[in-house]
Parts: C-alpha cells; structure tokens; sequence
C-alpha cells in the first residue's frame, strides 16, 4: 500500500500535470486570439495598397496616352499594337496587355484530321519530311496547347502542299483559335549600379526587405552556401 508521503507526492504531480496543460490551453488561446486581431488589420492594409496600386495603374495608362497616340500617328503604328515600350537613358517603361491563346474543342477535330492525313502518306522522301515537318509543328506546349505561331506556319506549309485533306484540317485548327486578353501590364526598369539596370518591384514576390532588414522563420530551410 501506498505510504502517505507517496500519496501526497502524486498528488502534486498531478496538480503540475494539470496546471501545465491549463498553461498550455491558455498560450494557445492566447494565440489564437492574437491572430485573430492581427490579420484583419494588416489584410486591410495591403486592400488599402492594392487600391494605390489600382489608381497608379490607370494613372500610368493615362500618362501616355498621349504618347501612344502621337506615335500611332507619327509612325502609322497599327491601333491593335499589344504593348509599347519607351525609354530615357536607363530608364524605361513597357505597357500594355497579355493574350492567352485559347482554343475551341474543334481543335481536336482538326488535330485528327491533320494525323489522318499524315497516315495517308506515302513512305517516300520527300513525304517523310513533310510528317516530320507538320508534328514539330503540332508540338504542344507544357499545357497541351498549340503554338499559334506555329500553326500559321502549318497553313503556309499546307497551303503549299496544295493537298485538299491537309488544307482543309488545317483550317479547323486555324479557326479553332479563340486568343483573348489576360490582363493589362506595366514593366518598369531604373538604373543599377551593378546591372545597368533593374526592374522596379511592382509585386510584394518582386521586392526585397530594407536594408538591414531580418526575419527568420524557425523552421528556415539552411542555405547551401552556409
């Protein structure tokens, strides 16, 4: 049987046993309620700078409007121009929007009318080179789409060809293509001591910390360089 010194002796150790996990359930609480006042506060603050960035952007635009329209008339530059770049000595500014290039499912139809072509041909020379010709051609990129470019090269290769079948699927794919605007840009560079120049941080993943500046996360991956 347990001695009475032994008794008391678990009995304090079950009091620290408790009052640990009461201090523990406390700090997580704690932290908790520290992230819950922290995160509004600071996502405002960078919806109040995506705002600033906003206003800047359409300022920016309206900044050369002016010049883009004096060098569309000055220089006969096409209206549907996708981007214009201008510089003064090291630094420069380009502007203007991205294009997706997508696709209709009609694609795939020409696609395989292209390859039922190509299965049709003769095993000859020069019939050998005009296959290998039209599946470099027909190369997808990492996300399986065509390369626009690449098919007005296949419609001028076809149309050489003159073959009614390969003409006519290349057509489908041609007109398949349904490019449209992703989204309008501003790349900006400024002068670089050691580069020359440097592009200006438009992004939070762009720019560094200030100098000086110090955080590391306990879990830091080390530095092979360390």
């Amino acid at each position: 049987m347990a001695t009475t010194a032994t008794k008391e002796r678990l009995r304090e150790l079950e009091a620290e046993r408790q009052a640990l996990l009461e201090k523990e359930n406390q700090d997580r609480a704690a932290y908790k309620l520290l992230v819950a006042e922290r995160v509004p506060g600071v996502v405002q603050e960078l919806i109040d700078l995506e705002e600033q960035l906003i206003k800047k952007k359409a300022e920016v635009f309206n900044a050369f409007r002016d010049i883009i329209e004096l060098k569309q008339e000055v220089y006969g530059v096409k209206g549907q121009q996708q981007s214009h770049t201008f510089s003064s000595g090291d630094y420069s500014i380009e502007l203007g929007y991205r294009v997706n290039s997508g696709w209709d499912d009609t694609v795939k139809v020409g696609v395989a009318k292209v390859h039922e072509f190509i299965e049709s041909q003769a095993s000859d020379e020069k019939s050998k080179r005009l296959v290998s010709a039209i599946l470099k051609l027909l190369k997808p990129d990492k996300q399986g789409n065509l390369n626009p470019s690449r098919v007005l090269d296949l419609k001028q290769l076809s149309d050489e060809w003159g073959a009614t079948e390969l003409m006519d699927a290349v057509d489908i794919i041609v007109k398949a293509h349904q490019p449209q605007k992703s989204n309008w840009f501003v790349v900006a560079k400024q002068p670089d001591e050691v580069f020359g120049t440097r592009p200006v941080g438009l992004s939070m993943s762009s720019v560094d910390f200030p100098e000086g500046f110090s955080f590391n996360f306990v879990n830091e991956i080390p530095s092979e360089n360390a």
